[in-house]
């Protein structure tokens, strides 16, 4: 058996089926039972983000090179594929409205709208971004900078700035009643309101890095 390329992201795609991005540029998806189904090729190299849309059936990737691709699941064909960034993709995130957003390395946010096919690019001041994830009408994103930067929907603006991580943010999620939670390399877990804006709860794992949240 040939030896399967290291998995570098993961996404849920409902009915018992997942994704797996990988370090070969590869995506599979698979079943409960951990039987391969499809796979599909990316161009950008490493697939180190993955989001679902499973009102649209469509799977977006970034890649280690900068590039962001949104598949179509039935047939597999990619629907965009742009290498805006100028660094490694580390998150992409679909939005209820259909536009797809992407963060990278290069402390940019891209909007992508797939329905005219037209994207605005916006400075974050993170010096990277690690990750981006929404709830509600606010998005928040995390970086290297270790704050948590909340941004309003659907402009995505800036609304506020939270800082209480010590080092920079590996992950945030999103949780029920406008809230999240940040996983810093400070080995702290903390949890943030978006309504009112700020840290409510925080927790020192330990003295490793805390590294991703779900």
């Amino acid at each position: 058996n040939q030896k399967m390329p290291s998995v570098e992201s993961i996404v849920a795609l409902g009915n018992d089926t997942f994704a797996t991005g990988h370090s070969n540029g590869l995506i599979y998806t698979w079943n409960s039972n951990g039987e391969k189904i499809s796979s599909m090729k990316g161009e950008g190299g490493m697939v180190l983000t993955l989001d679902y849309d499973s009102g649209r059936d469509a799977i977006a990737s970034g890649t280690i090179d900068g590039t962001v691709v949104v598949w179509k699941m039935k047939d597999a064909v990619p629907v965009l594929r742009n290498n805006g960034h100028a660094g490694a993709v580390r998150a992409v995130l679909f939005l209820e409205d259909g536009r797809l957003i992407s963060g990278s390395d290069d402390d940019t946010l891209i909007v992508w709208d797939l329905s005219s096919n037209t994207h605005r690019k916006i400075e974050t001041n993170h010096g990277g971004v690690m990750d981006v994830s929404s709830t509600g009408d606010v998005i928040a994103t995390a970086g290297l900078d270790g704050v948590v930067r909340l941004w309003s929907l659907p402009n995505v603006e800036v609304i506020e700035t939270l800082r209480e991580h010590e080092d920079f943010i590996w992950s945030i999620g999103a949780l029920k009643n406008n809230r999240f939670v940040s996983a810093g390399n400070d080995g702290s877990v903390r949890w943030w309101s978006a309504s009112p804006a700020m840290t409510t709860t925080h927790r020192a794992t330990s003295r490793m890095p805390a590294s991703d949240v779900v």
